[in-house]
């Protein structure tokens, strides 16, 4: 709310300014703003807002405010003993024909819930302390919880409707109003009703009904849609296909592995012979052709693994295209990772040659090369010692 009414032009002002009126958004302004408000506050004490008049009915038009009932028509008998006509009159009265405050009724039914709330606290201090008002200091504790609690419990029928309290706070039926300046351009109409008792929101049977600018009603928070995502079935179902064959050759290949080679599958061993496939990588030396293709695979894996992944971040919002860069590049990278090693392996068997004994010769030519070599380079490094003495 505002304290003034020359808040709220600055408010409308400063709106109009920052652009935010129009469809996407309602205004909530205080409800006790008297008719004629928007005219009677625009001249040149607002001439340093530069905004016109009717900048300033743009930005107010279509603003939602509530007010309260008054004095409303009601059946049941009034505290006071006044009905509606009764009470305007005697108002007028004693405020000597002069129009005091817009919010009469409830100033009056607020002196009565004091009064009673002060009878309620005199009687229980009468009850259970053996005091009265009378001993009452304003650094009594006593007195002024009794007196809080005893105002949250009156309730009463006042000129203004129905009187109860709600931690400290009177609840009461609400009329809701907008401004809508093509229907009433001085001030506001009615276009709802809430029922705080019955729990009723009622924006039917009025004059005018509530209107939203774009013919859609903006929404008051962030909208969270929660979308189910799926991979189309023939997408996953060609995959799944590719990857069973792929399952099928692994197994193949292992057999074919263990009938022709013995071999150990183990994660150390894996390192350790990825570590000698780098290490050997510029030896020129045909036994040891392996080291190339687990060098090749590696660097298969290893640069397809990472396009992978960074293509997989950027298509995230497409599930069945994200699964099916995904896919492609596992088949892919595990297929062709397979042919490099077992390839020749293969075709090694189909020429007829002798894996095993081809493999163990290989590797009793390895390490008579590594032998040599580390002989080769002993003997420089003794070479390049009796230079240095030599020369000392």
């Amino acid at each position: 709310s505002f304290a003034d009414i020359e808040y709220s032009n600055a408010f409308t002002y400063q709106a109009y300014h920052y652009k935010l009126y129009g469809p996407k958004y309602v205004w909530f302004l205080p409800g006790w703003l008297y008719e004629n408000w928007i005219f009677d506050n625009h001249g040149p004490q607002t001439s340093h807002y530069n905004c016109t008049l009717q900048q300033l009915m743009e930005v107010a038009d279509y603003y939602v405010a509530f007010k309260g009932v008054t004095l409303p028509n009601i059946s049941e008998p009034r505290l006071s003993g006044y009905q509606p006509d009764e009470f305007k009159k005697a108002y007028i009265r004693f405020g000597n024909n002069y129009h005091l405050s817009g919010s009469y009724a409830y100033h009056y039914d607020g002196i009565w819930a004091i009064a009673l709330a002060l009878n309620r606290t005199d009687e229980i201090l009468q009850q259970n302390y053996s005091r009265s008002l009378r001993d009452f200091n304003y650094n009594d504790s006593i007195v002024k919880n009794i007196l809080k609690k005893a105002l949250n419990e009156v309730q009463f029928i006042g000129v203004s409707g129905r009187i109860v309290f709600q931690n400290g706070n009177r609840l009461g039926n609400v009329r809701i109003m907008q401004y809508q300046k093509n229907v009433y351009v001085n001030y506001t109409i009615q276009v709802g009703f809430y029922n705080v008792f019955e729990k009723n929101l009622n924006l039917n049977g009025f004059n005018n009904k509530l209107i939203f600018q774009g013919n859609f009603t903006p929404v008051d928070h962030v909208k969270r849609v929660v979308t189910k995502l799926s991979v189309r079935t023939e997408i996953f179902a060609t995959f799944a296909a590719l990857a069973s064959v792929g399952v099928l050759l692994s197994v193949i290949l292992i057999i074919f592995n263990i009938l022709f080679r013995s071999l150990s599958y183990k994660f150390l061993l894996m390192i350790f012979g990825a570590f000698l496939a780098w290490e050997t990588r510029h030896v020129n030396i045909q036994e040891l052709n392996d080291a190339k293709l687990i060098g090749i695979s590696i660097y298969n894996v290893a640069l397809l693994c990472t396009v992978g992944v960074i293509l997989h971040q950027f298509t995230t919002a497409e599930p069945s295209f994200s699964y099916a860069i995904v896919s492609s590049f596992i088949i892919f990278c595990t297929t062709v990772t397979l042919c490099i090693i077992f390839v020749p392996m293969v075709r090694n068997v189909k020429e007829g040659k002798d894996v095993t004994s081809f493999y163990a010769n290989r590797s009793n030519k390895v390490r008579s090369t590594v032998r040599d070599t580390a002989g080769s380079t002993q003997n420089a490094m003794d070479i390049i010692y009796f230079k240095r003495e030599i020369d000392r």
